[in-house]
């Protein structure tokens, strides 16, 4: 089943709205700006898309968690982005559908926001400057690509924030990204930031070419 919702400048959905709809496939939102509560879309197994005019969507807490074929939301074709700089809690959590995240935007990634996101192979990060606990576990198969902002600290990279069998963690080899790859015994390569902050780079082995030098460095080029 598909929902429109038409000709609004705003549209807010409650907490629990759309709680379980399993045979809801598509929300399409006609409006300016829209809001979604907590467990707004929560459990919608066969939800695939929702749509918006432009990516001013904002989420809470388990808007979409275990929307387990969720592929796409906002403005874009195959990607999920939305207007938040903070990524709630369980935001997206078991949506393992989901292959493209656009979080250049995002500063902060609360507690299971991207857990079990195993169709995902890259994500930047290259503006966040926290990371909760068990903010980001991918347990996949596949190689996980996981570039992080240079500057981030201690303090915002906290233990078992990020997990996964196959994970690579990338940042500048004089980041603590090192020390919390060395410490949770996490893959790392070093890459050359300079000009990487303000440029939306996804994914990073189609658009762009790693190549790597030496053991444990690499520089990032443009292709």
């Amino acid at each position: 089943e598909t929902v429109v919702f038409e000709n609004s400048l705003d549209i807010e959905i409650g907490a629990c709205a759309f709680y379980g709809c399993k045979a809801l496939t598509t929300v399409a939102f006609d409006a300016e700006n829209v809001t979604l509560g907590e467990y707004a879309f929560y459990a919608n197994t066969q939800l695939i898309g929702v749509a918006t005019v432009n990516n001013n969507i904002t989420i809470s807490d388990s808007t979409f968690a275990e929307c387990v074929s969720l592929e796409r939301v906002g403005a874009g074709s195959g990607i999920v982005k939305v207007a938040n700089t903070t990524l709630p809690a369980y935001a997206f959590f078991r949506c393992s559908s989901v292959q493209n995240f656009d979080l250049t935007e995002v500063l902060a990634i609360e507690t299971c926001a991207l857990n079990s996101c195993s169709g995902v192979t890259d994500l930047v990060l290259t503006k966040v400057t926290n990371i909760a606990s068990s903010a980001i576990y991918i347990n996949t198969s596949k190689s996980v690509n996981i570039v992080i902002n240079k500057d981030i600290t201690s303090d915002g990279l906290k233990a078992n924030s990020i997990a996964g069998v196959r994970v690579t963690l990338y940042s500048t080899m004089d980041s603590y990204v090192r020390t919390f790859a060395d410490a949770n015994r996490i893959n790392f390569v070093g890459v050359n930031m300079t000009g990487y902050e303000s440029s939306y780079i996804y994914p990073i082995n189609s658009n762009h070419t790693l190549s790597v030098v030496g053991t444990g460095y690499g520089t990032l080029t443009y292709a």
